[in-house]
Formats: C-alpha cells, sequence, structure tokens
C-alpha cells in the first residue's frame, strides 16, 4: 500500500530532507503596552529574539477587534519590523488598523524588493502610527490587535 501524502510529509521531517515548512509567531498588542515614540507613532515588542536565525520571513496578519479600533485617529497605521528598521517586515506601506477588521502585509514583494532573510534572531517590533499625537488617539486605553508573522525556518 502506498504512503499517503501525511505520512510521506512526516519522514521527510524525520529524515531533515524536507525545509520550509511555514511556521508562525504572534503577539496581542494592548495599547496598555505601547511605548509612545514621542510624536504620532507608539511601538511594542514581542519576546526578545522570538523570531529565528535563518529563516524567511513571508509576512504577517492583524486582526484587529471591535473593541479594541484604534480609537481617535482614522489614520492609524501599522507597520512590523525590527528596532532601527521599523517597517522591515512591510512592504513599503502600512496596514490600516483605524477599525476593526483583518488586514496584513506580505512583506517585501510588495516594492517589487526580495522577501527578508533574517540571519540572526530576532525582536520583532510592532509601530502604530496616526495623524495626531500617539497618546493623544489611545485615550479609551482598549485599542488592541493580535500581530502573527509568518515565516520559514531553513535549519
Amino acid at each position: 500500500m502506498a504512503d499517503s501524502t501525511a505520512t510521506k510529509i512526516r519522514k521527510s521531517c524525520w529524515t531533515g530532507s524536507t525545509r520550509g515548512i511555514i511556521k508562525s509567531i504572534s503577539k496581542l498588542c494592548k495599547v496598555a503596552d505601547f511605548t509612545d515614540g514621542k510624536g504620532t507613532s507608539g511601538y511594542v515588542d514581542f519576546p526578545a529574539k522570538s523570531l529565528p536565525a535563518d529563516c524567511i520571513v513571508l509576512g504577517w496578519k492583524v486582526v484587529t477587534t471591535a473593541a479594541g479600533a484604534w480609537d481617535d485617529d482614522t489614520t492609524a497605521v501599522m507597520t512590523v519590523g525590527v528596532a532601527g528598521a521599523t517597517d522591515k517586515f512591510s512592504g513599503g506601506g502600512a496596514a490600516s488598523v483605524a477599525a476593526a477588521g483583518t488586514t496584513g502585509d506580505v512583506g517585501k514583494l510588495a516594492t517589487n524588493a526580495p522577501l527578508v532573510f533574517n540571519d540572526t534572531a530576532a525582536t520583532p517590533r510592532v509601530t502604530v502610527t496616526g495623524n495626531s499625537d500617539f497618546t493623544a488617539f489611545v485615550t479609551a486605553g482598549t485599542c488592541e490587535s493580535t500581530v502573527t508573522i509568518y515565516y520559514i525556518e531553513l535549519n
């Protein structure tokens, strides 16, 4: 009897001959956890080095709940990257989080640049930016979004 597709995949994983299983990390980003960037943006970091070394970042998704719409700024947008390159995993734009819903970004594909190869373990950073001062547009304190980063680990 021939092996099923699932059995073949399991065997190739055990023998180390398969690479490229899509993995993800997620973080619930509550407004109270954000650091005010002293301007129109604020940021929150994932746990330290939670994105592994030797991986290709495919993109990310954000789910903003009805109770967590970014309050007083209808221009609120999100980017995902790292400290010093806050849009590293974003495709040259930003995803609106001004209202409840699901959105995301497919990494650097949007600008026709290559996907990001993450050579060392990284601490992803989520940045929310609006047209107002950051503390002014998050006054209700109920804003929250769940961010998931998708990647392929090459080891």
